[in-house]
């Protein structure tokens, strides 16, 4: 990964990326004052978190990115909005979800560390702070990415989400904005998965007049053009297969700088997941190799039988087209495969 992106500190959550120069600026002081009405900066939550500063509102929950008072920790901590909290099955839904995220513990995964109530009742949980842009960012600073970098971010990607298969655990959810561009010590790129908690967001029965009057259809918008057909037929008939999809859509979107399915309204983006064919990523980039553009259709497969059927097998499948920096993580997933 020869090629750098501009650096930008910001705070990353499963919906935005906080960035004071970013031309979403407005958008984003919009939600914080809409948050501003739940929590204020300073306020202290569940006794040890002191509230610093507030990125928004983010489907469900609200994010904050708080200190811990005793070890001076900056962290990220999430939170069930009061609305929601009226409902017994998100609730259940978010905690159980919450707890479940904080066994996965893998280098690519942004891991939770603590979950609970705070004082009004609702459900919390804490993961790492994070600092860097997320793929969303990425593709909208530098566009369409070299294949080798297109293909390593995917496959570091997959390392992280089969930490979660490991334990029975689906992501149900990844897109570029779920994945986020760190780095080590070294300086190298280190992509973490963020949000395996979130899968509430597409668990919600998402197209029920509840779900979309609590959580806006921008937020089912943003999810649409990744989750699998079989996903937005039956949340609750999800498997491993389900990931498989959304990381070759997303590898799609990497190597042409398109999402896979575009449309003005939800309806039409349902109708265009379920029916229509994946287009060739030739068609938007003719120098990608014919074999690379095979495993992204075989990723994108309607019928989930002709997916790959683990993400091991997905990333054996990506072996030629990535760096030989990629053979560790390759090797990993294998054997958590």
């Amino acid at each position: 990964m020869a090629e750098r992106y501009p650096e930008a500190e910001v705070v990353v959550d499963d919906e935005l990326m906080f960035d004071d120069s970013s031309p979403r600026q407005s958008t984003l002081a919009r939600r914080d004052e809409r948050s501003q009405d739940i929590v204020r900066e300073g306020e202290v939550l569940a006794g040890k978190y002191r509230v610093e500063r507030i990125p928004g509102r983010s489907g469900l929950g609200v994010v904050v990115q708080v200190r811990h008072l005793e070890l001076g920790q900056e962290v990220t901590l999430k939170f069930l909005v009061p609305d929601a909290c009226a409902y017994p099955e998100f609730v259940q839904r978010f905690v159980r979800e919450a707890r479940a995220a904080v066994r996965i513990q893998g280098e690519h995964v942004a891991r939770v560390t603590d979950v609970g109530r705070l004082e009004s009742g609702a459900p919390y949980m804490v993961r790492e702070f994070l600092r860097g842009p997320d793929l969303a960012e990425v593709l909208k600073v530098r566009g369409a990415l070299p294949i080798s970098e297109a293909v390593d971010y995917i496959i570091q990607a997959c390392e992280g989400v089969a930490e979660g298969h490991a334990l029975g655990v689906v992501h149900r959810n990844v897109r570029p904005t779920t994945l986020v561009v760190t780095r080590r010590s070294d300086g190298t790129p280190l992509v973490k998965v963020v949000d395996f908690a979130a899968a509430e967001s597409l668990h919600l029965d998402p197209f029920a007049e509840r779900a979309v009057s609590l959580v806006g259809t921008s937020v089912i918008m943003a999810s649409l053009p990744y989750l699998a057909p079989e996903q937005v037929r039956d949340p609750h008939d999800v498997d491993f297969r389900a990931d498989v999809y959304s990381l070759g859509a997303v590898l799609f979107e990497l190597l042409t700088a398109t999402p896979l399915y575009s449309a003005d309204g939800a309806p039409a983006l349902l109708a265009m997941g379920a029916a229509d064919s994946a287009p060739a990523v030739r068609t938007f980039r003719p120098d990608i190799p014919g074999e690379l553009d095979h495993v992204v259709l075989r990723c994108l497969a309607k019928n989930r039988a002709l997916r790959y059927a683990s993400v091991a097998d997905l990333v054996v499948a990506l072996r030629p087209f990535a760096s030989e920096e990629a053979s560790p993580s390759i090797s990993h997933i294998v054997r958590l495969g």
